[in-house]
């Protein structure tokens, strides 16, 4: 199995699709069925958050942070601690 280490591009498809991090050093968004975490001042540094089977279709962040929630069709909710 090829395990993804890089992520470029962004589609903007979904709405609400993309967040700056309240550290205002990084940036929330969603791709596919993961959930990236990018700093912005190295496009390099990402960490991926996997769980979902299906397509995302919500991301919310928490107003320090520290917990991300990610969901699909009404169906799964993630929560992930930052």
């Amino acid at each position: 199995m090829i395990e993804l280490d890089h992520a470029i591009g962004y589609s903007g498809f979904v709405t609400d699709s993309i967040f700056l991090h309240p550290n205002c050093k990084d940036y929330v968004l969603m791709t596919g069925s993961n959930v990236i975490i990018s700093d912005l001042a190295d496009p390099h540094k990402q960490f991926f958050l996997k769980g979902h089977d299906n397509l995302i279709t919500c991301l919310a962040i928490s107003n320090q942070g520290k917990l991300l929630a990610s969901g699909y069709s009404l169906f799964s909710i993630s929560f992930f601690l930052y």
